[in-house]
This record gives C-alpha cells, sequence and structure tokens, in this order.
C-alpha cells in the first residue's frame, strides 16, 4: 500500500488542523514531562507525506508551517497525549537533578516539528515563533511539567550523541524562553554544530534546496564523518 498523499489546504487560525492524522502512535496515553522541538528537514507537503505514510513509522504531535498554521497529526491538544514516534534513542541527564537520567523520549515527550530545510542555515519564520509561543502556552494549562523552561528540549539535546542537529543554531532559544517563561529563571540550548563550522559551511550550499536534497544534506551533517569530509560532499550536493 502506497503513501497517502496530503493536499495542503491554505487556512489559518491557532486552532490545530485536524485534518491530517498520523497512523504512527500508540493510543494508550502517556505521562508528558517534556516537550521536544525538531525541524523537519521537508518542505510541508513532504513532511505531510511522511508523517501519513505507511512508512517509515514516524510521527510527532504537532506540526508548524512557514505561515505559522499548527497541525495537530498525534492528539495531545486535549489534555490527552498519544505517544507519537519523534525523538527516537533518546536520553537526558537532568540538570534539575544530576542523579536522574531520563531515556527513551518518545515515552513521555510531545514532539514539535517546524517546518524548515535544516535549521543550521535557514531561519525560522516569524509566524512560526508566534504560532510556537501560543502553543507552548497552551500546552503549559494542559501539563503541569511544561510550565518548567527546564522541560524544553530540543532534539539535539537528548539525541546529539548520535547525530541529530535539530532546532539547529538558527532557532532563537534565548527569545522562546523570554516570550514564554518570562521572569523566571531559564536554561542554556546550545547547538551541536557551532556557529563556526556553519559559518564555513553555508557558502558551500548554493543550490536551492528540495526534499531530496535536504534529506541528503540533514544525513550528511548527521553522519560521524570528519569536518573536512562533510565540506567535501556539500560541494557536489
Amino acid at each position: 500500500m502506497g503513501p497517502r498523499k496530503a493536499e495542503y489546504k491554505d487556512m489559518s487560525g491557532l486552532t490545530p488542523l485536524k485534518e491530517y492524522k498520523s497512523p504512527h502512535f500508540d493510543p494508550k496515553p502517556l505521562p508528558v514531562e517534556f516537550l521536544v522541538l525538531h525541524y523537519t528537514a521537508q518542505s510541508l507537503q513532504g513532511t505531510l507525506n511522511i508523517f501519513l505514510s505507511d512508512k517509515p513509522a514516524v510521527s510527532c504531535h504537532l506540526l508548524i508551517d512557514r505561515k505559522g498554521k499548527v497541525f495537530e497529526m498525534v492528539s495531545c491538544w486535549e489534555g490527552i497525549c498519544h505517544r507519537a514516534f519523534h525523538a527516537g534513542k533518546s536520553y537526558w541527564m537532568d540538570t534539575e537533578d544530576p542523579l536522574k537520567i531520563w531515556e527513551s523520549f518518545n515515552n513521555f515527550s510531545i514532539g514539535i516539528e517546524l517546518v524548515n530545510w535544516n535549521g543550521n542555515f535557514y531561519s525560522y519564520t516569524e509566524a512560526q515563533y508566534q504560532s510556537l509561543f501560543q502553543v507552548i502556552h497552551h500546552l503549559k494549562t494542559k501539563y503541569p511539567q511544561l510550565k518548567n523552561p527546564h522541560r524544553i528540549l530540543g532534539h539535539e539535546q537528548v539525541a546529539g550523541f548520535r547525530g541529530k542537529v535539530d532546532p539547529g543554531i538558527q532557532f532563537n532559544w534565548k527569545r522562546l524562553f523570554q516570550e514564554v517563561y518570562n521572569g523566571t529563571p531559564v536554561p542554556e540550548r546550545t547547538s551541536q554544530l557551532s556557529e563556526n563550522k556553519i559559518k564555513h559551511l553555508t557558502p558551500l550550499l548554493r543550490k536551492p534546496l528540495n526534499d531530496e536534497k535536504a534529506k541528503k544534506l540533514n544525513l550528511l551533517l548527521e553522519s560521524s564523518a570528519p569536518f573536512w569530509w562533510k565540506k567535501l560532499k556539500l560541494k557536489f550536493l
């Protein structure tokens, strides 16, 4: 059975669109302890196609496109959260309790995907930020643990050990914490890729990206290959 192609409709409003539901979820409600941010490394259409296809078994709870529209792919908005497959093998040493290590984030976190070819090279839109701020404000009312800014993480924080680099150096963590947790001491979030490395790689990314090239770029950045090899390969992307 082939993928179910989604036709994206230009609809407005923050209330999540519920017409695209991913089949990749576990209906047993999970306890929400964290929220994990990702970038899609695909266009909106490409992302919808992946999350709605039979394979691979990947999904997220909420998807925010470049115009700020929000899609609920797996249930979480109303206060009952089903398990989505967004984090993979993952762990985090609790910054508030260094003796506690969290593992397998699919089991206790909400995954939010931001449409972006690669958040280490390309900026997020103002509309995405505004929607994300409102989304997290809403989720804080449903899941008490998310009132703590230390519970907001990036995929690179929990899976950087296996090469994940999202949401990337272009994501403005400082602004997120200021907007959503004003007056509360906030944690520092650093990117897996250094600003210096991105500075050297960016001029090599000359050609416009499509879904296939974005996928190759992401796999290249996540690989364990030496930096000089990645620079060489990027010239031919």
